[in-house]
């Protein structure tokens, strides 16, 4: 006697929410305030390239980047009323822009990495933050991240010769990354 043997048939169906991801290398260079110099002074500022530097930027959809000041470290002797730094970080006395784009891959080469907000020339950095890039797209039937994108944010910081002491100074800019 032969018994049979039927396995039934076995099936599986994935589900779930796939997130919002992004991607990128960084690499930065802090701004040293102690290359300040007479033609600094003399010019009113002194400006530093790539003080954030990012490659292989990718993200699976539409996208901002936000930038935010920290507030400013002071020299003890500062004059914070009449100087145009301000502790709270309310003056516009440092300045970025986003420069050396490459706009990255995308369906259909459209809606790649791109400069928002006019800062492809420098704009004040705020404690509010200010998105200053974005990519991708929102639209129905045609949504999409980008690939392989990359950008620098230079800086620039202004001078007075009244009132920018010697000491120490310091200051944070964050870039943030969030979907449309």
């Amino acid at each position: 006697m032969i018994f049979a043997d039927t396995d039934a048939d076995v099936a599986v169906t994935g589900s779930g929410t796939i997130p919002f991801c992004a991607s990128w290398t960084s690499s930065t260079t802090a701004p040293s305030y102690a290359t300040v110099d007479i033609d600094a002074y003399d010019a009113d500022f002194l400006e530093f390239a790539s003080i954030i530097a990012v490659t292989d930027f990718d993200a699976n959809y539409a996208f901002n980047i936000t930038a935010t000041k920290g507030t400013w470290t002071l020299p003890a002797a500062y004059d914070v009323t009449n100087g145009a730094k301000k502790a709270n970080g309310s003056d516009s006395d440092f300045l970025i822009k986003v420069t050396d784009i490459t706009v990255g891959t995308t369906p259909a080469s459209s809606g790649g990495f791109a400069v928002a907000n006019s800062h492809d020339s420098y704009q004040a950095a705020t404690t509010s933050g200010a998105v200053i890039a974005s990519g991708g797209s929102t639209s129905s039937g045609s949504a999409h991240g980008v690939e392989s994108a990359a950008f620098n944010i230079d800086g620039k910081v202004l001078l007075d010769w009244d009132t920018d002491i010697p000491g120490a100074y310091a200051l944070s800019i964050t870039i943030t990354v969030a979907s449309q």
